[in-house]
């Protein structure tokens, strides 16, 4: 991973987009899986096979407005959004769904990085604040 995302220069303190639901999906076995199974295969995408991913979880403890993408004002998105609430996989369908505002992380998210074969490379943890709830932290800790 970058050293942004390890925290020392820009750590990823938020999320946007479009997320998925953990009971909608299991991690894939390879970076193509991933992109068959979330339709990243679209013409200009940025994601390749060659390359690894990572996948962050958290729980949304509605502060979040998470919708299908299609009952909200995203509905206009660009590729691979498919305008009909479910990824155009054909191997896995997977409902698409949006967050109306930033995901901001608190504490006790992971991130998990895969190499394209599907390996975990390594895991983290994201520190919001420190064990006395007082200091704020900001970074993700290896775990």
């Amino acid at each position: 991973m970058n050293n942004w995302q390890l925290g020392r220069n820009n750590p990823i303190l938020k999320g946007n987009g479009f997320v998925t639901k953990a009971d909608d999906y299991i991690i894939p076995k390879s970076s193509e899986e991933l992109i068959e199974n979330l339709r990243l295969d679209y013409q200009g995408t940025p994601f390749t096979k060659d390359k690894g991913f990572a996948v962050i979880e958290f729980e949304n403890d509605l502060r979040f407005n998470i919708d299908h993408a299609f009952k909200t004002s995203q509905n206009n998105n660009p590729l691979p959004y498919t305008k009909t609430g479910m990824t155009g996989s054909k191997t896995n369908i997977i409902p698409e769904y949006v967050n109306q505002n930033d995901i901001i992380f608190k504490g006790g998210e992971t991130m998990t990085v895969y190499d394209n074969k599907g390996n975990i490379v390594s895991r983290y943890e994201y520190i919001g604040f420190d064990e006395n709830n007082k200091v704020l932290v900001n970074k993700w800790i290896k775990k």
